[in-house]
């Protein structure tokens, strides 16, 4: 379970985000929508320990987060940052092992390089195992990066993923197979993961819940039937919105 009660996080005593209490209870897709500015980021960072709030406290299982030494938190929580270029010429797998570092002890096992291989496979780029990071293509690193997410809580049920924005910069396609990669784990492994993404549609098919956020608050959370209403997303993103039934999967279309 992850608990913020009252989180609050400001800069040089500039509001980012404000007071803002939830509860991500059990296995699922939790995924966060707003417009730009809304502090999606600002609260995600919150919650995987990357910022410390200014207010308010965190907590993973009853404990709070600041009570967790950073190898025991890095063995229950994997987060997946908008900037993962690397700057060195790795190998895949070099990158995807990165992700067993906090079970390490001394060299890297068997059971370590097994897991690599199953993580990989998961996100179909068991092929890309040889080939140099950089010679990628965008959608390519990034099935590789989710990799490593995996990889990092491998086998470890009820683990927390945090995923800050997976999908920005692919294609359709690949945007979609990112999200299928993910819940396919959340399936096997019961984990709890928390995403921010940008396209409503894509929350919609593939999201257990929805928090919807505005100027630094959470305006609206709870499953996606109670959240993902023309009213509330109109009301958010300041615009016309259509919605309409596909398929028995709800669309949704600027107006």
């Amino acid at each position: 379970m992850i608990e913020a009660s009252d989180l609050e996080f400001s800069v040089r005593n500039k509001s980012i985000l404000k007071p803002t209490s939830l509860t991500l209870l059990g296995a699922g897709i939790t995924a966060i929508l707003g417009p730009n500015g809304a502090a999606k980021s600002t609260l995600l960072k919150c919650l995987s320990g990357a910022h410390q709030p200014t207010g308010g406290t965190v907590q993973f299982d009853q404990k709070n987060l600041s009570d967790y030494s950073a190898k025991a938190l890095a063995q229950r929580r994997a987060v997946l940052s908008q900037s993962t270029e690397i700057a060195f010429p790795f190998k895949v797998h070099e990158v995807v092992i990165m992700g067993r570092n906090p079970h390490l002890v001394g060299r890297e096992s068997e059971e370590d390089h097994r897991i690599v291989e199953q993580a990989l496979q998961s996100v179909d780029a068991l092929d890309l195992v040889d080939r140099e990071f950089s010679t990628l293509s965008g959608g390519e690193k990034q099935r590789v990066q989710l990799a490593r997410v995996f990889a990092q809580v491998w086998e470890r049920p009820e683990s927390f993923v945090l995923l800050d924005e997976p999908t920005s910069a692919l294609d359709l396609r690949h945007q979609s197979q990112i999200l299928g990669y993910v819940r396919q784990q959340v399936e096997r492994f019961k984990m709890t993961v928390l995403c921010i993404l940008h396209d409503i549609n894509l929350a919609a098919m593939y999201a257990d819940r929805i928090i919807l956020m505005k100027n630094g608050a959470i305006q609206y959370q709870g499953s996606r039937e109670e959240v993902l209403t023309t009213e509330r997303l109109e009301e958010v993103f300041e615009t016309r919105i259509l919605h309409h039934r596909i398929e028995n999967q709800s669309r949704f279309f600027l107006g």
